[in-house]
């Protein structure tokens, strides 16, 4: 990777910067821009909903006549806090359903708002799904890339209004990983290259204006040679395809988006550019040189210590195969003695139910056997009495 500050230029963006950037330029905005409007939605709805975080003191909505044919695909609207907490409070509005939309509301950086020309870049098509990807810290919060189009017909697209309509970025299929897509956005093909350019004389043409983070030498259909380079930051790639048309080692070089992020290898450092075709640092230089040596001492000191560890594993295993057994023996026998334990308890149980049955039966019986001794002691009176009588 390319330093900035070993050029010595100072006025290089860096991610650290920008972030920085972007949380300042939001605090101190009073502005926001309000986009994938219904156009369906009145003006009045559209302030009810914004305006109940704060005062309004200006609201604009474009484009000015929606009476056209064909008529619009969304609205865009602009609105003026007047307080600055309250522009701030309000990007939390972000993906509120407004009629049959999800609104997308991002600050504005000017903090002015603009011309109807500029809205129009940032119009949201038609059929824009809900949501916006998020987006890191040091991501300009003006560019926003979003799933567009009917159901099998979606695409990602994203927005960048610095962008002129012949450089606007190209879509990408619906299936791109959402954790890619800055990085594809980051990135510019340049073709148009000799079969012997390497990587670092791409490198040294963007430098030390723009600060590449990788670069990755391709080869396409027809032996074609072409060269990945991705930027450290998104604001790069404006000044980038305005280098279109320049030479880089005796060929016309050029500039365009690419569409796919460059696959990064495990091992980011001494990777030779010439074999690998990808690079960190410039190739030949000392660290890069030595390298090579210190991957054969760090293999051999990894045979050493590999080699150990299998020789105390051995010591070891004998040890740890004894205990494991001892360990089961021990657990068998415990287990043993809870089934017995768990036998003796059912024979008691059952014991005891017997017990009580027999219990129950001899109680019913002498019940049974009570009215019968009742008559027969009836029986023996009465008889008693009438041989009294008789007598």
């Amino acid at each position: 990777m390319t330093n900035s500050t070993n050029h010595g230029n100072s006025n290089q963006d860096t991610p650290e910067s920008l972030a920085a950037n972007n949380e300042h330029l939001a605090k101190r905005c009073n502005v926001v821009q309000v986009t994938n409007i219904s156009p369906q939605a009145t003006r009045d709805q559209i302030k009810s909903l914004m305006g109940y975080l704060g005062h309004i003191d200006e609201l604009v909505i474009y484009p000015n006549n929606i009476n056209t044919d064909p008529p619009p695909s969304s609205l865009v609207a602009y609105i003026r806090y007047n307080e600055r907490e309250n522009a701030l409070l309000s990007l939390h509005l972000n993906n509120t359903v407004l009629l049959d939309r999800a609104l997308i509301v991002l600050p504005v950086l000017s903090n002015k708002i603009p011309d109807e020309a500029y809205a129009m870049k940032v119009m949201c098509p038609e059929h824009t799904s809900a949501g916006v990807f998020p987006k890191t810290a040091d991501w300009p919060l003006d560019v926003i890339s979003m799933v567009v189009g009917k159901m099998g017909e979606q695409q990602i697209i994203t927005v960048d209004p610095k962008l002129s309509s012949e450089h606007a970025y190209p879509p990408l299929p619906p299936t791109t990983d959402p954790n890619r897509i800055e990085e594809i956005r980051r990135t510019v093909l340049v073709t148009g290259l000799e079969s012997n350019t390497t990587p670092q004389q791409v490198i040294s043409y963007f430098e030390p204006d723009l600060e590449v983070k990788f670069a990755r030498m391709a080869t396409g259909d027809g032996g074609r040679i072409g060269c990945f380079v991705e930027f450290s930051c998104q604001t790069s790639i404006a000044k980038a395809l305005a280098m279109s048309g320049g030479v880089i080692n005796d060929g016309p070089a050029v500039v365009q988006h690419a569409t796919c992020a460059i696959i990064k290898p495990a091992t980011m450092y001494g990777v030779d550019p010439k074999t690998s075709f990808f690079t960190e640092s410039a190739p030949g230089s000392r660290q890069a040189g030595r390298s090579s040596s210190r991957r054969s001492r760090s293999r051999s000191s990894r045979r050493s210590r590999h080699s150990e560890r299998r020789r105390s594993r051995s010591r070891h295993s004998h040890r740890r195969r004894s205990s494991r057994s001892r360990s089961r023996s021990r657990r068998s026998s415990r287990d043993r003695d809870r089934d017995r334990d768990r036998d003796r308890k059912r024979i008691a149980e059952a014991a005891e139910e017997a017990k009580n049955e027999a219990s129950e039966e001899k109680t019913e019986a002498q019940q049974q056997q009570e009215p019968q001794a009742e008559a027969k002691v009836e029986a023996t009176e009465s008889a008693n009495d009438s041989s009294m009588d008789t007598s």
